[in-house]
């Protein structure tokens, strides 16, 4: 077996134990479910979710420029005495993550991988991935609000780009227009992902989900003001 594979079947045993540490459907469900978090918020607290599960150091590095820190990672791994460095991505649907048709294959949703709309001075997507090694290990978090169902895929663009029998560059679609997103298809992350046994489910019952959220009702996130307390 390849390092690379013993890498990644590595983040997903830790991730794996994780569930047992801090439980995902319950994390989703508070944060889909109860307070509704979307694009960027939602994606800090999954880091933080996983950082609190596994153990894995997120690192302060977002929208830092690869060039300054050589990778495009959200979480440190140490594995071996070598530092490895997953990116998180996290889909979180009220609905059509899996397929009515088949409940065991997800459905088409984007996964943002390159932001170019901040670069006025041109975008060179070859560039970007020659500066992370052609290559990009990808922890992918997804929920169904409605379902109550979810999984936890762990694979790379590498690793993607082998099976489906094609070049890493060629994974990546832009949504048009001026600057904008790459993006790569999920269900192609998880399809890679279910070939190297990568996959891992959660989810609850409807009653299981209904008596936790009565249970949490209470709930809601901390302003800034209510966490600096008292003079």
């Amino acid at each position: 077996m390849s390092t690379d594979k013993k890498v990644l079947n590595y983040m997903m045993s830790k991730i794996e134990s994780g569930f047992d540490i801090k439980n995902p459907s319950h994390f989703s469900l508070i944060c889909k479910n109860k307070c509704g978090l979307k694009a960027q918020a939602q994606g800090a607290e999954v880091e933080k979710y996983l950082e609190n599960s596994t153990g894995f150091e997120r690192i302060a590095e977002d929208g830092v420029a690869i060039e300054q820190v050589g990778h495009k990672g959200d979480l440190r791994v140490l594995y071996n005495n070598k530092e490895y460095f997953p990116n998180v991505k996290s889909t979180m649907t009220n609905n059509g993550l899996w397929l009515k048709s088949n409940p065991n294959q997800m459905g088409i949703k984007s996964i943002k991988v390159f932001d170019s709309s901040w670069n006025s001075g041109g975008f060179s997507l070859s560039k970007k991935l020659k500066q992370i090694g052609n290559n990009l290990i990808i922890i992918h978090f997804a929920w169904d609000a409605t379902l109550f169902r979810g999984a936890v895929s762990v694979t790379s663009l590498k690793e993607m780009a082998q099976y489906f029998e094609c070049r890493v560059i060629d994974l990546l679609e832009h949504n048009g227009g001026k600057g904008g997103h790459y993006k790569i298809k999920s269900r192609e992350l998880y399809e890679t992902a279910c070939y190297h046994e990568r996959v891992r489910y959660f989810g609850v019952s409807e009653k299981e989900a209904s008596d936790y959220l009565k249970e949490k009702e209470g709930f809601s996130i901390p302003s800034i003001v209510d966490l600096m307390g008292e003079n």
